[in-house]
């Protein structure tokens, strides 16, 4: 069965690193990294600049540096903990503060995907 692998991180520098390391392990044809922030983050950084409760969530976000970084790949279920293994080596024990967190879903139905390995013609 096809899975969605997700990983959150707040460590930036490390989440390339491991998004190459799916594209290669994973024989993921896509693997995509988006700058993202939590919720919580966003609070405190926002109690932390002492901006006043009118100001939007979308200026608090312009203001701040630290991001979070989300990647995420499709990939055939014998991958997974290939997947999952690669990412624990890299960020260390996910449940120490600030490592991250990854998350499997299955997925039902993917449409316009092609595998990098497949011939083009």
């Amino acid at each position: 069965m096809t899975k969605l692998v997700i990983m959150v991180t707040t460590q930036i520098e490390e989440s390339l690193q491991i998004a190459e390391a799916w594209q290669e392990v994973g024989d993921a044809p896509g693997v995509t990294i988006i700058n993202s922030h939590g919720l919580r983050s966003l609070k405190q950084q926002g109690r932390d600049m002492e901006l006043p409760l009118f100001v939007s969530m979308a200026s608090v976000i312009s203001k701040l540096q630290k991001t979070t970084q989300t990647i995420f790949s499709v990939v055939e279920d014998d991958k997974v903990e290939a997947l999952v293994k690669i990412t624990t080596d890299t960020l260390g024990d996910l449940l120490s503060p600030d490592s991250g967190i990854i998350f499997v879903l299955d997925v039902e139905q993917v449409i316009g995907l092609k595998h990098y390995h497949e011939d083009d013609s």
